[in-house]
């Protein structure tokens, strides 16, 4: 059995930029570990936003060197009627895979120790004598008094996340696809949201002339394949029907997931274990046709760090993101719950149709307050 004085679980943006701002702030390299043998694509809308895109350039990761794509321009989409408004920012598309892989070459030069191919059981959760003790695929046994969950909508057992609400039964979907030129052209510079009767779906341009189209849906189980689904889809919206015209999808399998606790925010609470920290999705899941996620997970990244470099405890930092990020979360929810319904979905495009800028405004409220930035 080996003692480490911090463990991270999970290399994706929440654990390899807590993992680099730990190393960079003076204190022993964590350990990190990652589930997959190498980085792979994730399911996320990969749209980041202005905020996102400062913090991963303090991290040294230029997403526009990258290859990501400028967004200025959103588009809204049902049935036959487009909306369409300027953001209230720059944002920039990419895929996960590049991404994470930057952030975790960044943290591996600041000394932090990444080990792939664990799946890590939790033998037992620390207390504020005994540590938590991690055991590994080949039955290493690692103690540590202060550990970091960023495994993103996975959970570890037993340390489950404590949603206020039950889940819906939606199917969340990403899939890469190769649009044909004329198509590829049209969407340059905007990410859509496409409205539809079981739900709805965002497409943003990536790096490799590739774009992200990133899906949730009601639960169909006489359409399971990808192909299924996006012919089904053609006939709710014009405009994802032009879109998927002369399309490929790229092969690659598609992420899926199923029941996202949208709305979900770790409130601390005197039963949480001491030394356990949540991270990303870990700590809060916010509806992802607001394409805050990343700003959130490299927020609640950030906060961490600072938190536990400030001396502070897990429950301190817990109730920091909370009061960052309440007012945000409730209004994306509030806004997510409303245009779920056909009635919603319809008020909703009669006023933005008549008031394109409410769309800009929308995007500005469902953002990390700037007041809450930690740069």
């Amino acid at each position: 059995m080996s003692d480490e004085p911090l463990v991270i679980v999970g290399a994706g943006l929440a654990g390899s930029a807590t993992a680099l701002l730990l190393a960079r702030g003076g204190r022993p390299p964590p350990l990190l570990l990652e589930r997959t043998l190498q980085t792979e694509p994730r399911l996320c809308g990969e749209f980041i936003s202005a905020e996102a895109a400062q913090m991963l350039t303090r991290l040294g990761v230029d997403a526009l060197a990258l290859g990501g794509q400028p967004t200025r321009r959103l588009r809204v989409a049902s049935g036959r009627r487009v909306i369409e408004a300027e953001l209230p920012f720059t944002a920039i598309g990419l895929t996960r895979r590049t991404l994470d892989s930057a952030l975790q070459q960044q943290a591996q030069a600041a000394g932090v120790r990444l080990l792939r191919g664990q799946r890590v059981s939790v033998q037992r959760v620390g207390n504020a004598v005994d540590p938590f003790v991690l055991q590994l695929p080949d039955a290493a046994e690692i103690r540590t008094p202060t550990l970091m969950l960023a495994t993103g909508k996975t959970d570890l057992a037993p340390l489950p996340r404590r949603p206020l609400r039950e889940p819906e039964p939606l199917v969340g979907m990403r899939l890469h696809l190769k649009l044909a030129p004329s198509q590829a052209r049209a969407i340059e510079g905007h990410v859509e949201v496409v409205l539809t009767r079981n739900g709805y779906g965002g497409l943003q341009p990536v790096e490799g002339g590739r774009v992200n189209l990133c899906l949730l849906m009601q639960r169909d189980p006489s359409r399971p394949r990808p192909a299924d689904l996006l012919a089904a889809l053609r006939t709710d919206c014009s405009l994802l029907a032009e879109r998927l015209e002369g399309a490929q999808v790229m092969p690659e399998p598609p992420e899926t997931i199923y029941r996202v606790p949208y709305g979900h925010l770790h409130q601390a609470s005197p039963s949480d274990p001491p030394g356990l920290w949540r991270l990303g999705d870990q700590a809060a899941v916010i509806p992802s046709f607001t394409g805050d996620g990343m700003a959130i997970a490299l927020h609640s990244a950030t906060l961490a760090a600072h938190t536990l470099l400030d001396g502070k405890t897990a429950g301190d930092y817990h109730r920091g993101l909370r009061a960052d990020l309440q007012a945000q979360i409730r209004r994306a929810h509030g806004l997510y719950r409303f245009g779920r319904q056909p009635a919603g979905q319809a008020v909703m495009l009669a006023l933005l149709q008549r008031f394109p800028l409410l769309l800009r405004f929308i995007a500005a409220m469902t953002r990390v307050p700037a007041s809450a930035l930690r740069m």
